[in-house]
């Protein structure tokens, strides 16, 4: 506030190289992040994992998402399915999900299992989505985990939960809970490394407007 239009200029004059080099930057991470518009053939993470976009086929009268070896595959009624089908963004709704789903059931066992491996014990766990923050911890024991998290690998997975156990016995950030944490979970300067470096790998699953599935009459 206050500062002169001529003295703005003249430090980003100063920065230049440096600002056009993250531009750089960021244009070739946009490139490496998964489509929101979802199209077949397009790779999605999933667990580490990059799953190539497929179409089955169901008997069934709604459509949904299933991992199946390397293939994330989105299964259709047969009746809205046509020949040379691409973009199915109708179906980020069901794609999401998926992803929640898969979360419910594989961030509980994690949870379980750390819980016995270190002896911190929350009083429950609740799942939301959040644009960055993979995870709480109440003072009252409570644990929330963003469902969001199955796009990364399971050991960064593993340390966000031991992040958040951690902090039912230290509820801050000092030296003696980053000890306990790199105690319980070595490896974990890697996986801060990581989620840093790929937290926008998760952008794809925000909400997106809905569009009308395909119905008989639209082909």
């Amino acid at each position: 506030m206050g500062t002169t239009l001529h003295a703005v200029l003249q430090f980003l004059q100063s920065r230049e190289q440096w600002i056009e080099k993250h531009l750089k930057n960021f244009e070739s991470m946009e490139k490496l992040l998964p489509k929101r518009q979802l199209e077949v053939g397009t790779p999605y993470p999933f667990l580490g994992k990059m799953l190539i976009l497929k179409i089955g086929l169901t008997p069934l009268e709604k459509i949904f998402f299933s991992a199946e070896g390397d293939e994330l595959v989105l299964y259709l009624p047969k009746r809205w399915y046509r020949p040379g089908l691409k973009e199915v963004t109708f179906a980020h709704g069901a794609l999401r999900e998926f992803y929640r789903q898969s979360a419910e059931k594989h961030l509980k066992a994690r949870l379980v299992h750390w819980a016995a491996e270190t002896g911190l014990r929350p009083r429950s766990l609740h799942l939301k989505e959040a644009k960055s923050r993979w995870g709480s911890c109440h003072p009252d024991g409570k644990i929330t985990l963003n469902w969001r998290l199955m796009v990364f690998r399971p050991e960064v997975v593993d340390y966000v939960i031991i992040h958040e156990l951690c902090h039912l016995k230290e509820m801050n950030h000092s030296k003696k809970f980053w000890s306990l944490v790199e105690n319980f979970y070595p490896s974990m300067r890697a996986c801060v490394r990581e989620i840093r470096e790929q937290h926008r790998h998760a952008d794809f699953l925000e909400k997106i407007p809905i569009l009308k599935p395909l119905s008989p009459s639209d082909q």
